[in-house]
């Protein structure tokens, strides 16, 4: 499998790492691309510099199976206002592509217009701004078929780990959080 996060100045780096952190460890070949086209360099929300694998590139987002959106308001509101984000997850949604969001970043998701009829969870307070979706008050994490999306930062390694198995299956999903100490 093939994966890729889409990192935006402002993304919530508990959410991003652990994604990426996870999704090694079960050998998901994932790479980090910056959204600005001018650096790989990307700071997230708590002024963490993360360098990025690669910048945005067409090709390499389509050849992915998942594309990934970590939260963080400023860096969700940069995702939202970016027409390749937004044809991205059309492409992947019509392609019945792996599609998962945490935290804020589900509002990118419903300005793509991919979310009509499908439960998703985001951020405390952020849920009129997924009204398309039917919001699943109360859970961490929500797979709808070929969307996951999860509510936020202290849910990341439960998100990371749900990823993890939507695309490589539950015996992976096991041994890494076996591995990690994980009890959820």
């Amino acid at each position: 499998m093939k994966a890729i996060i889409v990192l935006a100045n402002g993304f919530e780096e508990i959410e991003a790492l652990t994604i990426v952190d996870v999704l090694r460890r079960g050998n998901v070949d994932i790479s980090m691309l910056a959204l600005d086209d001018s650096s790989l360099d990307v700071e997230g929300a708590h002024g963490i510099g993360v360098v990025a694998d690669g910048e945005w590139d067409d090709e390499e987002v389509d050849a992915s199976d998942v594309i990934i959106l970590p939260g963080g308001g400023r860096g969700m509101e940069a995702l939202k206002a970016d027409s390749r984000v937004l044809g991205a997850l059309r492409r992947f949604d019509e392609n019945d592509k792996f599609i998962a969001a945490i935290c804020a970043a589900p509002a990118v998701l419903q300005e793509a217009g991919v979310l009509s009829g499908r439960k998703a969870v985001c951020y405390p307070g952020m849920e009129s701004h997924i009204k398309d979706a039917v919001v699943q008050k109360g859970a961490n994490v929500v797979r709808d078929g070929t969307l996951i999306t999860g509510s936020g930062p202290a849910t990341a390694m439960e998100f990371a780990l749900g990823v993890l198995e939507m695309l490589e299956g539950p015996v992976v999903r096991k041994k890494v959080a076996d591995g990690l100490l994980f009890k959820g």
